[in-house]
């Protein structure tokens, strides 16, 4: 497996990561607009990893299907930390916030060394994903105080 490859599996990895997290903190929040919100985000990771697996397909290779352990990880620990904070929906926002960050640094990377024709595709998604990431900052930034003031 060239590291191109390996780099691609990450990223599709980590993408379904954040698919199955927004996916389940739609789930588990109250409000509405904020579940309406997580919907979108982890429709829009579908659509990355359908992108991301083409190239796949396009070399007759099967794209990864499952995420990672660090992602089955952070959607059991904000769970944790919501049931303990009595439902606190920040912890999900927090949470995100940071599997958006771990996404913009894995495509940041995998472009550094990237074939031109993987470099293309990136690039092409990478507006998206900064859009992603900018959404969940902005969130969390707003959640903070709302926390601060609670403790």
């Amino acid at each position: 497996m060239s590291s191109e490859t390996a780099r691609l599996i990450e990223l599709i990895e980590i993408t379904r990561d954040g698919e199955h997290f927004y996916a389940h903190a739609a789930a588990a929040v109250k409000d509405p607009s904020l579940a309406r919100l997580f919907n979108e985000m982890a429709q829009g990771k579908r659509r990355l990893i359908e992108v991301l697996a083409l190239t796949f397909a396009a070399h007759d290779e099967e794209p990864p299907r499952g995420g990672t352990l660090i992602g089955a990880l952070r959607r059991h620990y904000s769970d944790a930390r919501a049931s303990l904070a009595g439902a606190d929906q920040s912890i999900y926002v927090k949470q995100l916030a940071e599997a958006e960050e771990r996404l913009l640094r894995a495509f940041d990377e995998a472009r550094r060394d990237a074939s031109a024709e993987l470099q293309q595709l990136l690039d092409r998604e990478l507006p998206q994903v900064r859009a992603c990431h900018a959404r969940m900052q902005e969130l969390k930034a707003l959640s903070e105080p709302a926390r601060r003031n609670l403790g």
